[in-house]
């Protein structure tokens, strides 16, 4: 940064790093790959373009950068007058199988193992018993990066970009894209089976590192392969890593992009159409998701795919309990159970058994609900699939919390927590988060309650879970309707009414009800004696008419 505002003032001599221009600065900076030459190169267009334009125009650095001079000393060297002419001078210095392999590393985005290099990058004339001996090569010429603490290899961004610009030149791209798009889709439908499984961990933090080269291999399939099957494949693979991990906006677009890419009625494109479901269900838009797990139920039953039926099923009855139709999500649930008992699918019998324990739960028959669950727990305790045992234990506590046990209710989400901590699982960690609030809040703890929900809301609001949203502010009021006694908290008699009226305006655009209705009838009765009318209900109307961020940010202030 130093760099770029010495070499910024010697081009422009009013050039002065800002709060305006700081963030401009530091992304050039980081972008470049700290390489002095491309910093000094960039600093020098301050004389013709604001930072920011800057900033904005580095996806094409080359041209950006083209013509400018290291210095204006009359004695640079040809080769230091461009970036692209030093990065030339580099490459032509290598043997020629090091520069078919340098191009075909272009291909890679974020770095890459061995084994991907191997498949990849082998093939006339370059063996892939060469491969190692290559990449060492050029690790020893500073042109690639070996990271030890990965066991993975990287090219800085700005030679990456110059080597794909090599490999266009070689009309080569088509065939090396395509082995890229054919070897990260093994290694994604490898994986699918594992994120269930003991291993689950360590597969998502495995595909997480690999993430940039699978949106590059789902790019290349839509653009320029045009292999549409293998991208409803790919998506089809990766979903349980995007829901997991908290890539909900991201995931729905990409498998909306894959669905677009073709209309035939196959096996990949009805698995995708759930996927796409699964994510918008956990974005709460249930609308689209209802549509979605219909449109794939159709084509499953038309091929007579009965793990895809029963799994659409199951989908669709969520979809009917958070909307509060109870009966209609029971009965979807026990044709899936049916269907998943008939074919012995253990994970498909566990996901059930929880789903109707929830039907149970939601009316009020906590024996019942207690029995399936558990029955869904020793299931996935079997299969030693850690994300279901989370899921097990967190609606085990709420259980507890219905009946009042407060203690085994912190507990019993204090072990969720643990494992989806583990897991990375973003949207189960704020679930955790909301429900061991609503433990400090009943044992009297409102300082650590409002902490814990405050950073489960702000979880939830970067994933865009917008039920999660509703419910966090709903915490987040009742807990406000409780302290207007206290003192210390003057405001929370008017802050009360305002988040109820903000909470009851989302979840009338959701559609979908309190989760207890009689506890939320209470806690705005609550809030409304504890002002005269009057001032409630303009409280209430200034909640009903903020937007959901306006809500947010007011909840967190």
């Amino acid at each position: 940064i130093r760099l770029f505002s010495d070499r910024a003032r010697a081009a422009e001599s009013s050039f002065e790093i800002s709060r305006k221009n700081s963030i401009a600065v530091v992304k050039i900076c980081s972008r470049l790959d700290g390489i002095p030459l491309a910093i000094e190169l960039a600093a020098a267009r301050v004389k013709a373009m604001p930072v920011e334009k800057i900033a904005e125009r580095l996806n094409d650095r080359f041209r950006l950068l083209l013509g400018g001079r290291r210095s204006s000393s009359k004695a640079t060297i040809p080769r230091h007058q461009t970036l692209r002419a030093s990065i030339d001078w580099s490459y032509d210095l290598l043997s020629e199988p090091e520069q078919i392999l340098m191009r075909r590393l272009a291909v890679f985005v974020g770095g890459w193992a061995l084994e991907a290099a191997e498949a990849v990058c082998s093939g006339d004339p370059i063996q892939e018993w060469e491969i190692l001996d290559l990449l060492t090569g050029l690790v020893e010429k500073s042109l690639v990066v070996y990271q030890p603490d990965e066991d993975r290899y990287r090219l800085l961004e700005t030679i990456r970009q110059y080597l794909t610009d090599r490999l266009e030149e070689a009309a080569a791209q088509a065939a090396i894209a395509a082995k890229h798009l054919e070897h990260y889709l093994s290694l994604a439908e490898a994986a699918e089976p594992e994120l269930k499984g003991p291993r689950q961990a360590d597969w998502m933090d495995r595909l997480e590192s690999d993430h940039d080269n699978f949106r590059a291999a789902l790019s290349w399939s839509r653009r320029e392969r045009g292999d549409s099957e293998s991208g409803l494949r790919l998506v089809g693979a990766l979903f349980r890593f995007w829901q997991v991990r908290g890539f909900l906006a991201e995931g729905r677009e990409q498998v909306a992009l894959a669905l677009a890419g073709s209309t035939r009625a196959t096996a990949a494109r009805a698995k995708a159409l759930n996927i796409g479901g699964i994510l918008a269900y956990r974005q709460s838009d249930y609308r689209a998701a209802r549509s979605l797990y219909e449109e794939g139920l159709a084509i499953r039953r038309t091929f007579g795919d009965r793990t895809g039926i029963a799994s659409s099923l199951s989908n669709l009855g969520v979809i009917s309990l958070e909307q509060g139709d109870r009966e209609s999500a029971r009965v979807l649930y026990e044709e899936s159970l049916a269907i998943s008992r008939e074919l012995g699918h253990r994970w498909g019998i566990a996901l059930c058994l929880h789903h109707l324990g929830s039907v149970a739960h939601d009316q009020g028959d906590y024996d019942a609900a207690r029995v399936q669950y558990e029955e869904s727990l020793a299931i996935s305790r079997e299969l030693e699939d850690r994300a279901s045992i989370a899921y097990s234990l967190n609606d085990l506590g709420y259980i507890a919390y219905h009946q009042r046990d407060y203690d085994k209710h912190r507990k019993l989400h204090e072990e969720s927590l643990a494992i989806r901590r583990e897991l990375g699982d973003r949207l189960g960690i704020a679930e955790s988060l909301h429900n061991l609030g609503l433990s400090s809040h009943k044992l009297g703890d409102y300082p650590a309650a409002r902490s814990l929900q405050r950073d489960s809301l702000e979880i939830r609001q970067e994933l865009g879970h917008r039920t999660g949203i509703a419910e966090t502010l709903e915490a987040l009021a009742v807990l406000a309707s409780e302290e207007r006694d206290d003192p210390a908290y003057s405001e929370a008699g008017l802050r009360a009414p305002r988040l109820f009226g903000a909470v009851e305006a989302l979840r009338e655009a959701l559609g979908v009800p309190p989760t207890n209705q009689e506890d939320y009838r209470q806690s705005v009765h609550r809030a409304r004696v504890s002002l005269d009318e009057k001032s409630f209900e303009a409280e209430w109307a200034e909640g009903r008419a903020m937007t959901l961020e306006q809500a947010i940010s007011y909840a967190l202030g």
